[in-house]
């Protein structure tokens, strides 16, 4: 005996919801009831989206997507989609997703909202947060492309504010809650006398503004005048807003994007704001990594190079989606002649952006503080491309401190304070007639010298060294470059193998270049064990891949295969974290040997696991990603099994 709609609604919604969707059946004529193919999913706002099959008079029966909205200020999506549809055009037929019916009140603050299906299939178009890393660059590089010279061909505009005022209103309109607060209030980063911050990771000698002063009135941000650019913008444009088709065994299609929830949208928002969220979306992935990691990254985010010119640090893939996104909004602006104006913006909605993913509980804690750091290098940057100094007063210190929110209750303590002045560390003597001392420096600091441009950093540097230093470590005794330089390598102050891959940037400082040689000819990898590592990792993919399928319930399939798959990633990301450093090693001795492919298939590999991890995936699509898998691991093993019996 069939169910009846009515009954299939009051079991899959609640009372509420159910009742509202026969109320809208009734008031409309029609039959609303459910695919059998179930389909549901929750959004970060509270909002639940599921598929329906509504039947109209005189109409075939249509499959949509219901979206219950939690109330508040969120039930305005249906009016700025609305609007982005009507003022959008072509840009609006292609990338945004039809609203066939008006919203429809739940009764109890909640709305309902119909949505046409992106691309017609819900199997087919796949959040972007869901790519492996390599096919972020093509499908963001369209993205990016698209939302200048598609969505913002005509309408854009130039409007003009001072700079505090771009912040503060970046922060209204991205955060209206005003969470992007909460990591600095409870260490007085909104106190008015805290308009400097230094932190742990960039030393006492690196002052940066402190980024929530400059959206104040009272900030010196406010005597400086701007002109930017502004349009249509989507106002949150996270990874898992954008949708990208990849039909089953076909690949993947980056000019079939859709984007959805815009109930940030705007047609007058700075036009960087949109590409900004972007990369910060795809950043926000990357935690946690080494500290030597998170300095590259801010770096590379804050002045972006093409990727031959990018930091080692980072994986090929990375560079690669920044570069794109920053490079598509660069070129843009240049050809309207606002090239100066755009980068301007750009620096200010990093600030203000980075400052709103402090408030995700989702983003890493470690990230959090690392948002922070990035906001205000920001604020740092555009001060000094404004050729504006910091005003003179004493910072505010984020050192090491107790818990705020995150997912690892890792935190910050902000103290005011003034350091005394550093002495210089004991000096060492050495017999050594090869070691250079200036008159002015001595021992450790005279080495640390020839590892940094200026003074201050040497300093710093030292002090983080020279309580693990007493006396050189090297089996050389006499070689002082070469501790000094062994050790630096391994707290992340500086690394040997960007030292010999640019030793053109080092060719004043022979000694730290003969230095990092010696270092490298010294250290082997170990890639027997590394490789026995990739054969444990592989016994544990051909039991899974034995396994996946035998059950007829696809609920039981997903839990079987989440629990198998838990120690499958434990596996490759202590796998991804012995090879990367190796492989990098071996380039560096063979022209013929690219790291950087094989850095590319361990990544690939995690992507294809946490893949294989979502509920609600086939059996056919597992199979389908645990093949790719096998193949993927077949070559690493094939690689590092050569490493292991080769000579270096």
């Amino acid at each position: 005996m069939p169910v009846k709609p009515a009954d299939e609604l009051a079991a899959y919604f609640d009372t509420a919801v159910a009742a509202a969707l026969r109320d809208w059946e009734e008031g409309s004529r029609g039959e609303v009831s459910l695919p059998r193919s179930r389909w549901r999913a929750k959004g970060y706002t509270a909002a639940e989206l599921a598929a329906i099959v509504v039947a109209l008079p005189g109409q075939g029966p249509q499959k949509l997507i219901v979206k219950v909205h939690p109330g508040g200020r969120y039930a305005r999506e249906t009016g700025r989609h609305a609007e982005a549809i009507a003022t959008s055009g072509v840009f609006a037929e292609q990338h945004l997703v039809r609203q066939p019916f008006l919203r429809h009140p739940v009764g109890d603050g909640r709305y309902l909202m119909f949505q046409d299906i992106a691309g017609g299939d819900l199997l087919e178009s796949r959040p972007l947060s869901e790519l492996p890393a390599e096919g972020l660059v093509a499908v963001c590089d369209q993205v990016a492309r698209s939302l200048l010279e598609d969505w913002n061909d005509q309408g854009w505009r130039k409007l003009s504010s001072t700079a505090a005022a771009y912040v503060a209103a970046e922060l209204k309109d991205l955060d209206e809650e005003g969470s992007a607060r909460r990591w600095g209030e409870p260490f007085s980063l909104l106190d008015p006398s805290c308009d400097c911050v230094t932190t742990d990771e960039d030393g006492d000698s690196r002052t940066m503004p402190n980024p929530y002063r400059l959206a104040s009135e009272q900030s010196l941000a406010n005597e400086i005048s701007i002109d930017y650019l502004a349009g249509r913008s989507h106002g949150d444009l996270h990874l898992d807003n954008v949708l990208v088709l990849q039909r089953l065994s076909e690949r993947l299609q980056p000019e079939r994007f859709w984007l959805i929830d815009l109930s940030g949208y705007s047609s007058s928002a700075p036009l960087t704001r949109d590409p900004v969220m972007l990369m910060l979306s795809i950043v926000s992935k990357e935690f946690p990594m080494s500290p030597g990691q998170q300095d590259a990254l801010i770096d590379f985010v804050i002045t972006p190079r093409v990727p031959e010119q990018a930091p080692y640090a980072l994986t090929r893939a990375l560079r690669d989606t920044v570069w794109a996104i920053y490079e598509r909004g660069r070129g843009w602006a240049r050809g309207q002649g606002w090239g100066g104006e755009w980068r301007a913006q750009y620096l200010l909605s990093v600030l203000s952006t980075a400052l709103l993913y402090t408030s995700f509980d989702r983003v890493h804690a470690e990230g959090q503080r690392w948002f922070f750091r990035l906001a205000a290098r920001a604020g740092a940057a555009f001060l000094k491309e404004q050729s504006v100094p910091l005003p003179p007063t004493t910072p505010c210190h984020i050192g090491p401190g107790p818990p705020s929110a995150g997912p690892d209750g890792a935190g910050t303590t902000a103290v005011p304070r003034e350091d005394p002045p550093v002495d210089d560390p004991p000096a060492r003597v050495t017999s050594d007639p090869r070691v250079v001392v200036p008159d002015d420096l001595s021992g450790l600091h005279a080495i640390l010298i020839g590892l940094y441009s200026d003074h201050e950093s040497a300093r710093r540097a030292a002090r983080r060294l020279s309580e693990i230093i007493q006396y050189p470590t090297f089996e050389d005794i006499e070689d002082v470059w070469a501790a000094i330089l062994q050790e630096a390598s391994k707290m992340d102050l500086i690394s040997i193998l960007d030292i010999i891959n640019n030793e053109d940037d080092y060719a004043d400082k022979p000694h730290l270049i003969r230095a990092a040689r010696q270092c490298q000819r010294r250290w082997k990898p170990n890639f027997g064990a590394i490789a026995e590592l990739a054969g444990t990792y592989r016994a544990e993919l051909d039991a899974i891949n034995v396994n996946t399928g035998r059950n007829s319930r696809p609920s039981d399939e997903d839990d079987d295969c989440i629990a198998q798959t838990i120690d499958l990633r434990e596996l490759l990301c202590r796998l991804i974290s012995e090879a990367e450093k190796p492989f990098r090693w071996w380039a560096a001795l063979h022209d013929d040997f690219d790291d950087q492919a094989m850095t590319d298939v361990l990544r690939r590999s995690l992507d294809l696991v946490d893949l294989l991890r979502i509920g609600g995936t086939s059996s056919y699509r597992r199979r389908q990603l645990l093949g790719e898998l096998q193949r993927l691991c077949g070559e690493l093993v094939r690689v590092l099994d050569h490493l292991a019996s080769a000579d270096p």
